[in-house]
């Protein structure tokens, strides 16, 4: 069967007609005709004061504030606006204490989106284009090419339906006051693949408590109490992990901390009742803020934007409809396809998920932290490096569409969302970095790469090893070779930062879009770094839970004091292929596998 065709906006003259009456944001004009008309050379407005936008009824309630979700889901949000189709606007609750949140209420929830392409759906050449859907009013180009990669097919759109962000570690009544919200309808959230995770540790009254799990359960019965239980106060939630069956792992938590923490069988009930865990597949390249342009892109645009974003122009959002339910209600709750985007529901998400997982993730994934390591800092320069472009192909197609085909679609459609993805990765118009696709790759690692190696070792007749996949666990162990830097105290004297790690354990971070100890987290003797180094000496930061970066930390200190390579590469293969917390069963045990790493990761010690 035909999954899920990736689309971009084109402009038309019926764009044009809806722009000119649009109820949000900039009005009679189009952005960015307002852009180039607000600002001046000699002092640039921040966004917030050269920006007006339309208070609208707070209807969904986000979790993450990460440039995926401002990318994808409220850049969605905003066309639907413009179309006329929602008049809604988004609360963000902040998954962690970062100030993320913060920068965005300092400007007033307005930020831009620059969306990049090459002036033609990704998969034109091979039919893949979609169609044109011209009725949600997309933002016109900003002008003529330059260098920088801001062309004549770059559409920057002023996002205005973001309200406020909230964060429950500094005003946890304001968040639980949004729980009784009767104009409230939909929940949102993407904390990555580690995120939708279990914390013992969590406890009912905890303000907030560490996961995502248990902070919704806390806010679902806030809301059940609140709004007395009633069958209308239910929420479609859209978890946008990429787990399989988000939704429903989602679900099976949140009873799991309901039962444990004693609540009702009435809230039970009303959440399984009334309340719609749907799974879904998200998909659109989101780079995140491109740092290298800030200050061409702000004389463009004619204002300051300290939280804009960048992301390819195709994507797509598939939303599983959940047994029981009618698909037609659920899109009139969350009505995207009326203002032309693509967004498919269907009955079955499990093809779409699997299929951009394992290829386009899966890829990003195997090929990324080697990249890291050798040197290599954005995507596109990897595809055109000729040695990683034949790895991606001997990756993809060579192992993981083999180890897939027939399993979840036909191998002809594989291969053809790969040729696809490919020329994704090729986009000159996209600064992806290696780096910030690094993040959290233990988890990663498992939900991307772990079930193309199974399927592998599960073929009829299978008696050899795939090298690429061999290599990517080989550079995901020597990329996690890793030490604690020695950070400042806040007296400015120095002070080894494993003294500072006091807080921050593996599911304290495992619930957040970026993770606690990684990201720098805080204490009274400084934040904890760790940072791995490449072929070539040069430092990195790996950014990863707590616990698991620390583990890491002792095992390959323990492998360099062995006097032999072989014994050290060895040392670290057998330990984390070994490590059922982190895959849930012992990899050393697959044919071949230990050694064809073993002998990978000797040659990068």
């Amino acid at each position: 069967m035909k999954v899920g065709k990736m689309q971009k906006f084109q402009n038309s003259r019926e764009q044009e007609k809806l722009r000119d009456t649009e109820p949000g944001g900039l009005q009679n004009r189009s952005d960015s005709q307002k852009l180039r008309d607000i600002g001046s050379p000699a002092g640039l407005q921040d966004i917030r004061e050269a920006v007006q936008k339309t208070a609208y009824p707070e209807r969904i309630l986000q979790f993450g504030t990460g440039n995926f979700l401002r990318g994808f889901a409220d850049w969605m949000i905003e066309k639907a606006n413009r179309a006329g189709v929602m008049q809604s606007s988004v609360v963000i609750c902040q998954p962690t204490a970062s100030a993320r949140g913060k920068a965005l209420n300092a400007q007033n929830g307005l930020y831009t989106v620059i969306s990049r392409g090459t002036g033609k759906c990704a998969g034109a050449d091979t039919g893949e284009c979609a169609g044109e859907n011209n009725s949600a009013g997309a933002g016109e180009c900003v002008g003529e090419g330059t260098g920088a990669g801001v062309g004549e097919e770059t559409e920057a759109e002023i996002i205005t339906c973001i309200s406020r962000c909230i964060s429950p570690y500094e005003d946890y009544d304001a968040w639980m006051e949004l729980a009784g919200s009767e104009d409230l309808e939909i929940i949102i959230s993407n904390t990555t693949e580690a995120g939708i995770s279990y914390h013992a540790g969590d406890r009912f009254g905890d303000r907030p408590p560490v996961s995502f799990p248990a902070k919704l359960c806390a806010f679902l019965y806030e809301r059940f109490c609140r709004l007395q239980g009633a069958p209308e106060a239910g929420l479609l939630i859209l978890p946008c992990e990429l787990i399989e069956r988000n939704g429903q792992v989602l679900q099976k938590l949140v009873y799991r901390y309901a039962e444990e923490w004693g609540l009702p069988g009435d809230f039970l009930r009303w959440t399984g009742q009334h309340c719609v865990f749907c799974e879904t597949l998200v998909d659109r390249i989101v780079p995140g803020y491109p740092a290298e342009e800030e200050q061409e892109l702000w004389q463009r645009f004619g204002y300051r934007d300290r939280c804009m974003v960048a992301a390819e122009e195709d994507y797509l959002w598939v939303i599983g409809v959940p047994e029981g339910c009618r698909p037609e209600e659920l899109q009139e709750r969350f009505p995207l396809h009326k203002a032309g985007l693509n967004v498919q529901w269907v009955r079955d998400a499990a093809p779409y998920r699997q299929r951009k997982v394992r290829i386009l993730n899966g890829a990003h994934t195997g090929l990324a932290l080697a990249g890291v390591l050798s040197g290599i800092r954005t995507v596109r320069e990897m595809m055109e490096n000729p040695v990683f472009s034949e790895r991606f192909d001997r990756l993809v197609y060579g192992e993981i569409i083999s180890a897939a085909a027939g399993r979840i679609l036909p191998e002809e459609e594989l291969r053809e969302f790969a040729d696809i993805t490919k020329k994704r990765f090729l986009n000159p118009y996209l600064r992806h970095r290696l780096l910030d696709i690094s993040l959290n790759s233990c988890a990663k690692v498992r939900a991307r790469l772990l079930p193309s190696l199974l399927d592998w070792y599960s073929l009829p007749g299978q008696n050899s090893t795939p090298q690429e996949l061999c290599r990517a666990f080989a550079s995901f162990m020597r990329f996690y070779r890793v030490r604690q830097r020695k950070m400042p105290m806040p007296d400015g004297s120095a002070a080894d930062s494993a003294a500072a790690s006091g807080h921050g354990s593996a599911a304290e971070s495992a619930a957040t879009d970026r993770p606690v100890s990684a990201a720098r987290s805080g204490s009274a003797a400084g934040p904890v770094v760790y940072e791995g180094t490449d072929f070539a000496g040069n430092t990195y930061e790996v950014k990863d839970e707590a616990a698991r970066l620390a583990w890491f930390a002792a095992i390959w200190a323990g492998a360099e004091a062995l006097p032999d390579p072989e014994q050290a590469a060895f040392f670290v293969t057998d330990r984390v292929l070994a490590d059922k917390d982190l895959w849930e069963m012992d990899l050393t045990e697959l044919p071949g596998f230990r050694e064809a790493v073993g002998k990978l990761l000797q040659k990068m010690v």
